[in-house]
């Protein structure tokens, strides 16, 4: 699809609520999602070597998207309880338990595995799989599914051992950042983690290939808001160095972070973004590594390129 087309289209779905309602009502029926499979095992990598895998630990993935991408993994490995949150209900049982049968061939297959660990997921998958809803499926993965427009998590204080999203983050907006950091802190145990991967591409350009993955660096702040941004698929543009800066800055250290980045033509930069350092102009990925108030290891300025 042309890149100005799948922005008006995206435009004129996000116009009223019905259509919005819509778009997730034919989201929640497509049968096509497919779960990124190195991404959610780099989450239950994470979840181990924290050590919350067991029962009495709790886990927090933000935005679930339709099929609780970042979870199934861990779900069908570990035996803490996950809390999967999202800001509206869009869910799609099909596919989600289809991709509960690809991650489970997944560890199969994997590395790192034991004997025990393929067993346990290979008998919670097919339990999984011979769910009829979606409350079924949750009880075999010892899921709690929530949602609230607010975007903060319903949830006790101090009451979750570690945190993660994937491509979460670009769509949290703008002014409600900081916001929705401190909410996320409150709820973390002291010294629990954060983890996401932030998708800083131009998520426009998925629907074109002929486009930069920054496509958005070569267009005006005034085309960009009223022509091609959209609520549904809508993203803040925030930096790579502005998030870190902003968890540093709201109670958060940083341990580590990282970036994948991409070429981009200087020349065709707008002024409106001439202020961004080249790494965070070039950079198409954030993965960050933050604790909630422990000991700073490396600063905002700091972004380690990764493959």
């Amino acid at each position: 699809m042309n890149y100005y087309v799948a922005a008006a289209a995206l435009r004129a779905l996000s116009a009223h609520s019905a259509l919005r309602r819509t778009y997730r009502w034919v989201g929640n029926r497509r049968r096509s999602f497919r779960v990124a499979i190195p991404k959610t095992r780099w989450i239950w990598e994470q979840v181990t070597t924290e050590g919350v895998d067991t029962k009495g630990h709790t886990l927090l993935e933000l935005g679930t998207g339709w099929i609780h991408g970042g979870s199934l993994y861990s779900a069908l490995l570990v035996d803490a309880a996950i809390i999967a949150f999202d800001v509206w209900d869009c869910r799609s049982l099909y596919c989600t338990k289809n991709e509960i049968a690809r991650v489970a061939e997944a560890i199969q297959g994997a590395e790192g595995h034991s004997a025990s660990d393929k067993k346990r997921a290979s008998e919670r998958a097919a339990a999984a799989l011979r769910a009829k809803t979606f409350p079924e499926l949750y009880d075999v993965l010892n899921i709690k599914y929530l949602v609230d427009e607010s975007g903060l998590p319903p949830i006790p204080e101090a009451s979750v051992d570690l945190i993660y999203s994937q491509d979460v983050l670009e769509h949290v907006n703008r002014s409600d950042f900081i916001f929705a950091i401190e909410a996320w802190k409150r709820v973390l145990k002291p010294s629990g983690r954060f983890l996401a991967l932030v998708g800083l591409d131009d998520h426009l350009a998925h629907y074109d290939s002929s486009k930069s993955m920054k496509e958005y660096l070569y267009h005006s702040e005034l085309l960009w808001k009223h022509l091609l941004n959209n609520r549904l698929q809508y993203i803040n543009r925030l930096t790579a160095t502005e998030i870190v800066d902003l968890f540093q800055r709201n109670g958060f250290d940083i341990e580590d972070v990282g970036v994948e980045r991409c070429s981009v033509e200087l020349a065709r930069v707008r002024p409106c973004y001439k202020w961004q350092a080249q790494e965070d102009l070039e950079a198409t990925c954030l993965k960050l590594y933050a604790r909630a108030g422990t000991v700073n290891r490396c600063n905002g300025s700091q972004l380690r390129t990764t493959k």
